[in-house]
């Protein structure tokens, strides 16, 4: 192994000495920016996990994330964290002293000690949520349990530091391992992270172990994204069962708040005590599985409540046809991208329009705030596998639509113009003139502002006007 020239280029970078600090003794695994070896440590006459960023890969960025995982780890002490010994993100190429752990993946150990691992697991999380640290690439391959039987919490490479105003990930970039992560990344909302987002892997991890399979799949990597933002997982009986639907709420704040709490209901159960993750009941499965039914049968109930009722709907109608004789305002023409909130990465200015220019790109926000007026987008779409746009005109949660795969066959081919009317906290939209059922979505839509994002394929923002 000595032999190859990389390693012997390492093995001189990590030495200030005519002794080298570290003697490689083998390979333990390697990914797209790194390698980890076992090696000695010399200084301190110890086996070691020795985490080096691959040659050809120091970018600033990461290097930074390189230094962030070692500052996020080294404040960490609790049992069930691996412990970082030593780091210097400086060097060429920069190195992380790291225990060395033989062990396996939680995956791999019996499976009637998961449980009882994960649990633990949870504890070494609760610690790292407890000094700031959000994990957020947790999974089975990251949790290795040891011989004598205790599980690791190990990889922070892409921790998120919570009292940092540094930010690594611009908004829309996807981070973690997908099967494992929350929608909220897959949304690419660097804002939204959170405790709760890893309670959310916990969480996949629980379902993994109860039900033989992760709580949602996809043939892609875009159907399981947009899977993982629209779709509930199989229900699943029993109070681990509710402790994992719980943790994997769509809903953050619906969510245990941080990986303790998920924890000590687990050990609830382990103890065989009641847990406190309630089932949803007949009528929560109900709205969930039907929620736009539902709004459509509710505007249609809301329609025979009454003569107030029925006149209101046709007023609103009248509304609709009458010709709005106000001029349109432009808040975004086609020729810069100046009109909408943080990185353009992930978009281009193209013939006028604005186009992803990576099938996942960030999630637009517009500067603009709207109030009691009409919002205009002029779009197209082509082959996404999930579209949305939201709107949110008061302080109250935003409305959405979102358009599946099927949903986007029917657009393909020709311009569509979507309208937001708000009028206070009433909000009503129509596509092409058509009336369009809303959503009642929650944050992060700022106040007042219009957003959109999409997954695969190609959209062409047209324009965006108000009146």
């Amino acid at each position: 192994m000595e032999s190859d020239p990389w390693v012997r280029r390492v093995l001189r970078d990590l030495s200030a000495h005519e002794k080298p600090r570290f003697e490689l003794l083998g390979p333990l695994g390697e990914g797209a920016t790194a390698v980890v070896h076992r090696a000695r440590d010399t200084a301190l006459g110890r086996e070691v996990a020795l985490k080096v960023l691959r040659a050809g890969k120091l970018t600033d960025v990461l290097r930074e994330r390189f230094r962030r995982e070692a500052r996020a780890v080294a404040g960490l002490s609790h049992p069930n964290v691996v412990t970082v010994y030593d780091a210097d993100a400086e060097a060429d190429p920069p190195w992380l002293a790291m225990e060395l752990v033989d062990g396996r993946p939680l995956s791999e150990a019996d499976p009637g000690a998961r449980l009882a691992l994960l649990e633990k697991a949870a504890r070494g999380v609760a610690a790292a949520h407890a000094a700031g640290i959000v994990h957020r690439d947790l999974k089975p391959a990251n949790i290795l349990v040891t011989a004598s039987g205790e599980p690791k919490v190990g990889d922070f490479g892409l921790a998120h530091v919570l009292d940092t105003r540094s930010e690594l990930t611009r908004t829309g970039t996807t981070l973690g391992t997908p099967l494992y992560m929350a929608p909220e990344q897959v949304e690419g909302r660097p804002e939204a992270i959170s405790p709760r987002t890893d309670v959310y892997a916990l969480g996949a991890m629980l379902y993994e172990i109860l039900a033989g399979r992760p709580p949602i799949v996809g043939e892609s990597l875009a159907e399981l994204y947009r899977r993982i933002v629209i779709e509930d997982p199989a229900p699943l009986a029993g109070d681990a069962g509710r402790v994992a639907l719980k943790a994997l709420d769509k809903d953050p704040a619906r969510r245990y708040a941080h990986a303790g709490e998920f924890a000590d209901d687990l050990r609830r159960h382990l103890n065989g005590e009641p847990v406190l993750a309630r089932p949803l009941g007949a009528t929560g499965r109900f709205v969930r599985r039907n929620r736009r039914a539902l709004l459509v049968g509710s505007l249609a109930a809301a329609a025979v409540a009454g003569v107030a009722a029925l006149i209101l709907s046709l007023r609103r109608e009248v509304e609709r046809l009458t010709p709005d004789p106000r001029p349109w305002t432009a808040v975004f023409d086609g020729t810069s991208t100046a009109p909408f909130m943080g990185n353009a990465a992930g978009w281009r200015l193209e013939d006028g329009a604005l186009v992803n220019a990576i099938p996942h790109p960030a999630a637009m926000q517009t500067l603009r705030t709207f109030g009691d007026v009409d919002v205009r987008l002029r779009f197209r779409a082509e082959k996404q596998s999930y579209l949305s746009f939201r709107v949110r005109m008061t302080t109250q949660a935003g409305w959405g639509i979102e358009f599946d795969r099927g949903q986007v066959q029917e657009l393909e081919g020709a311009e569509r113009e979507l309208i937001f009317r708000g009028r206070g906290r009433e909000v009503t939209a129509t596509l092409d003139g058509k009336p369009l059922p809303l959503t009642l979505r929650g944050p992060p839509v700022a106040e007042g502002t219009l957003h959109f994002s999409s997954v695969g394929g190609s959209l062409r923002i047209l324009g965006i006007d108000v009146r």
